[in-house]
């Protein structure tokens, strides 16, 4: 996603530039939409997502009905703490692709995977406290798969 050099037949940044944030994120964001527009599907990738039991107890409700804001505070952190481990891993893979330690992604003191966990919920929610689950987890995706680029 940039320029390519012809003298040198290479990219001219070594890194994707600024834009490329907003065009991977439509990218994200229709890939999770379409794993979600079928009601099948979107059951199947909730509990490969969030696990039988989480999925269960959130009910028959859609993805797009359901608004992060309007669940507990305890419910909010099962279900990014599972977000955080269906993207990335455990704690041991947070810390190998240094989402969470002193040189992490985010340049904010992250130590820990619950630590990540409230740094994501605060940030996300305070930029769109009405966004529905689907949206959240949207948001959430693009931002850890972007890591490694925003570290940079």
């Amino acid at each position: 996603m940039g320029a390519i050099d012809p003298a040198q037949i290479q990219p001219l940044e070594s890194q994707p530039g600024a834009l490329f944030f907003h065009y991977f994120e439509k990218c994200v964001g229709k890939i999770v939409s379409s794993g979600f527009s079928e009601s099948n599907s979107a059951k199947k990738n909730a509990e490969l997502i969030l696990g039988s039991a989480l999925a269960q107890s959130l009910g028959s409700a859609q993805w797009t009905s359901i608004s992060m804001s309007q669940l507990s505070a305890d419910l909010q952190n099962q279900i990014v703490d599972r977000f955080i481990y269906f993207l990335i891993g455990p704690e041991a893979l947070l810390l190998h692709y240094k989402y969470i330690g002193p040189q992490n992604v985010f340049r904010v003191d992250i130590k820990t995977a619950t630590e990540l966990r409230q740094f994501l919920t605060d940030n996300l929610m305070k930029a769109n406290p009405n966004d529905n689950l689907l949206g959240f987890y949207k948001r959430l995706a693009t931002l850890l798969r972007l890591g490694p680029v925003l570290r940079n």
